[in-house]
Order: structure tokens, then C-alpha cells, then sequence
């Protein structure tokens, strides 16, 4: 239907027309009743009479096309719809497809790994009992018979097999010499850098226990006039073996034998375990006397302050000394009159042995965060304590 103007508009259309009326009664002169119906009448009807109309269609012509560019919308919403939900499918089908190919061959994988491992242990668990076969063997020849006399012989025989033993318990648990050697080669910088070269040249240096004669070997690829004093006759002999320069002696003994100030340094690695209190006493009285001034000496032992080092290691071997704690140690060398410069800590645990930190998450509540820093610095306390370096050394210079 056509629309109306309103009685405002109707209003000022009536007062603007007759004030054009009047103006036109005033200058031309016209009968103002008759000018006033006729005029009016053909100016609506002329002007102002389809405006309204023409604004009703105006509008309705607007709806219905934005109504249908709704519809045209909405159908190309709904196919953009259907066409990317129908690519998501394939999508999703070809990465299932590609996931499970990969989890199966991965799986399979796994299980040849498995099977592999299991092979290898079986081997382990054979060998194993090969060399403990082995073992008994060795040691057994070294024993003397129950029907041979107590002979000052037989003694000796049964001494040796001692020693024997002992250096099949330290083949077993001590590691193998390319483990040790490589361990053992940052001690050969300590030296180094603590002693004149000319002075490693013309004084020996003497290495306290020298076991299977790993730290020797490296002492001599390095040309330092070097000498081992090994007591145990396992020892010695798979030394000798080895072309090294190694002395069948107790420690003591052999530094009796030696003039002041005539030797440039010593080590000893594992040793200072296995001797009594007053023996060590001794031992660094002797050293203070026999090592040159500026000289060093270098105490490798076990860290007896960690919790499995010592229960692990120090308790392992049945030769070992009751336990010192470090600071007892270094205390004691100091009293001696040598000088401790230095502690070397070494063999720590694997990261993937020690006790694994809570990891703080950004979405964590903040009374969780102060809990979760408070857990982690137990879990510290607790590493330090259980999973500390397994070993430590003290350097320390005559003065």
C-alpha cells in the first residue's frame, strides 16, 4: 500500500504552500480562494503524491534482494560446508592409514629389538658363566692341594692365589683397563700443569697400588720417568707383563729405602681405603720427607659422603678399611704438612639414573608452583645425597 505522509510533514506542506500562494496573490495579483484549491491540489499531486510510493517500493525492492543474496549466501556457506568436511574426511582417512602403517612397522620394530635384546643377554648370561668358570679355574690352580703338607711352599702357593683373586675382583667390578685409562687421563693434566716438565724427567714419579698398570701406561706414552710399587702378586705379574716399570713392595717398605726430596710426586688410586689409620700416618710422614718441594701428591678413593657409593662400592670389597668421611681425610693430609690445593670429584651418575625434577607448567596455580619448587629442592637434597660423584680425589702440594 501506498504510504502516507505524516500530519508534521502534511503540516509544513500546507504552511509552505500557502506561503507560495501568498507570495504569488502578491505579485501577480491572483484570486487567492481559487489559486489557493487548484494550485495546491497540482503541486501534491505533481511533486509530493508518488514520493511515498516510490519509497515503499524503493524498500521492498531492497528487502527482497537482500533476502535473496541471503539465500545465495547461505548456500554457498552450506556447500563450502560439505566440500571442506568432505576434504577433512580424506584427510583424516589418509593420515590414519599413514599413523597405523608407521605404528606397525614400528611395532615390528620394536619386537626385532626385543627379540635382539633378549639374544644378547642370553649371550651375556653364557659368557658370564664363562668367566666365572674360568675364574674358579685360575684360582684353583693357585691353591694347593689338601693332601700336600703345610709346607713354607704351600703358604706361599695359597698367598698367590689370593692375590690371584683379587685381581679377578678387580677385572669384575672395577671396569675394564680402557674405561679406567680413559677415567684416569685427566690426572695426567694435573701433573702437568702442577710440575715442571724438567723436574718429571730427572725425578721419578711413583704411583702408590699401581693395580693392572693403567695410570703407568699412560705415565709412559707421556715419557715421565715413572714406577709402580704393586704388593699384590696378581697385580705385579700382569704388570710385568706389560713391559711396565713396577716394584713388588709394600709402600713403606720402599720408601725407607729412598733419599729426601728424591721423588717428584705420587698418586694412588682406590689405595687409601684399604689402609689402617695409622698406617695412611705414616704413609704421608714419608711422602712430606721423600717428594720434592712444590712436589704433588694425588689421593683417588671412594666418595664414603653419598649414600650408594658407599654402600654400592666401598662395602663391596672385604680388604677395605672402616670408612673416612672427605673432610676427615683432607684434614689429616693437612695435618701431615702437605698442602691441599685441590678436589677433583668424578664418576657422577647418568641423568637417567638420578630423580627427575617436577616440570612447572605456565597454567599451574600459583600455591602449586611454590609447591612444586619446594618438591624439587627435596629432590636435590636427596640427589646430593643418593646420587653423588661416585668418587673424589685430593691434590695436594709439599710446601
Amino acid at each position: 500500500m501506498p504510504q502516507n505522509l505524516s500530519n508534521k510533514e502534511e503540516i509544513n506542506l500546507d504552511e509552505s504552500l500557502d506561503s507560495l500562494l501568498s507570495n504569488l496573490n502578491h505579485n501577480y495579483i491572483i484570486n487567492p480562494d481559487i489559486t489557493s484549491v487548484n494550485i495546491k491540489s497540482k503541486l501534491r499531486s505533481r511533486f509530493f503524491g508518488t514520493y511515498p510510493e516510490r519509497l515503499n517500493n524503493f524498500r521492498t525492492t531492497l528487502v527482497k534482494t537482500l533476502n535473496k543474496f541471503q539465500k545465495i549466501l547461505h548456500y554457498q556457506k552450506i556447500s563450502l560446508e560439505d566440500d571442506y568436511q568432505i576434504k577433512l574426511n580424506a584427510i583424516k582417512k589418509e593420515l590414519s592409514l599413514t599413523f597405523e602403517d608407521k605404528f606397525k612397522a614400528l611395532e615390528l620394530n620394536l619386537d626385532n629389538k626385543s627379540r635382539q635384546i633378549q639374544h644378547l643377554e642370553a649371550e651375556l648370561l653364557s659368557l658370564g658363566s664363562i668367566i666365572k668358570g674360568l675364574e674358579s679355574i685360575l684360582s684353583s690352580s693357585f691353591i694347593s692341594s689338601k693332601n700336600y703338607p703345610a709346607t713354607e711352599e704351600n703358604k706361599l702357593e695359597n698367598s698367590q692365589s689370593i692375590d690371584l683373586n683379587y685381581l679377578l675382583l678387580e677385572n669384575r667390578y672395577r671396569g675394564s683397563e680402557e674405561l679406567i685409562k680413559n677415567r684416569l687421563q685427566a690426572y695426567l693434566e694435573v701433573i702437568k700443569k702442577n710440575i715442571e716438565d724438567k723436574l718429571l724427567l730427572s725425578k721419578p714419579f711413583i704411583e702408590i697400588g699401581s693395580g693392572r698398570g693403567e695410570f703407568l701406561e699412560i705415565l709412559k706414552l707421556n715419557n715421565i720417568t715413572s714406577l709402580g710399587l704393586e704388593p699384590d702378586s696378581g697385580m705385579y705379574e700382569y704388570s710385568k707383563s706389560k713391559g711396565l716399570d713396577v716394584v713388588k713392595s709394600d709402600v713403606l717398605s720402599y720408601l725407607n729405602t729412598l733419599e729426601d726430596n728424591s721423588i717428584s710426586g705420587v698418586t694412588a688410586f682406590q689405595v687409601i681405603e684399604h689402609l689402617p689409620l695409622d698406617y695412611f700416618k705414616k704413609l704421608l710422614s714419608e711422602l712430606k720427607r721423600t717428594i720434592i718441594k712444590d712436589g704433588i701428591v694425588i689421593f683417588e678413593t671412594i666418595n664414603t659422603a653419598q649414600v650408594l657409593p658407599l654402600c654400592n662400592n666401598y662395602f663391596r670389597d672385604p680388604t677395605h678399611q672402616p670408612p673416612m668421611h672427605p673432610d676427615t681425610v683432607k684434614f689429616i693430609i693437612e695435618n701431615s704438612g702437605l698442602k691441599v690445593i685441590d678436589t677433583i670429584y668424578s664418576s657422577s651418575y647418568p641423568k637417567e639414573v638420578i630423580l627427575q625434577k617436577i616440570q612447572e607448567q605456565e597454567e599451574f596455580p600459583f600455591r602449586y608452583k611454590e609447591l612444586v619448587s619446594q618438591i624439587n629442592e627435596r629432590i636435590n637434597s636427596l640427589n646430593t645425597i643418593l646420587y653423588g660423584d661416585q668418587d673424589y680425589a685430593v691434590v695436594a702440594k709439599n710446601i
